[in-house]
């Protein structure tokens, strides 16, 4: 279950907040692509929000503006997967043999209920 972060809440719950977050979804989702994708930063530096490590002698904490962030990066992670549970998708694969191994190229594509499609190479 995912916390919703409000905004009239004070910046220490909000952490709480993300680190409960982190506890229920921390397997399922990757925080390294999150924190370079989303925040254009390090997973260390998410690591040491999340778990309130001491950074230059202080505890680091996501500020307001970050939590907020974090809140957006999360909705559009799920609206992202809200799109593909909503669509049939099939997955395919090839098989190829270069210098005796065996290389597999999987496909997914995605097809949208008016018919539209979209492939992608793994």
């Amino acid at each position: 279950m995912l916390c919703v972060i409000e905004m009239e809440q004070t910046t220490e719950v909000k952490n709480q907040t993300i680190r409960g977050m982190y506890k229920g979804i921390g397997r399922v989702l990757n925080f390294s692509a999150l924190s370079n994708l989303y925040f254009c930063r390090t997973p260390q530096w998410m690591m040491q929000r999340i778990h309130g490590y001491n950074v230059n002698g202080k505890p680091a904490f996501f500020k307001d503006q970050e939590c907020e962030q974090m809140a957006n990066a999360l909705r559009d992670i799920a609206n992202q997967l809200n799109g593909i549970a909503n669509n049939s998708y099939t997955v395919t694969y090839t098989e190829n043999v270069e210098n005796e191994k065996t290389i597999y190229n999987y496909i997914i594509k995605i097809v949208a209920e008016d018919g539209s499609s979209r492939e992608y190479n793994l």
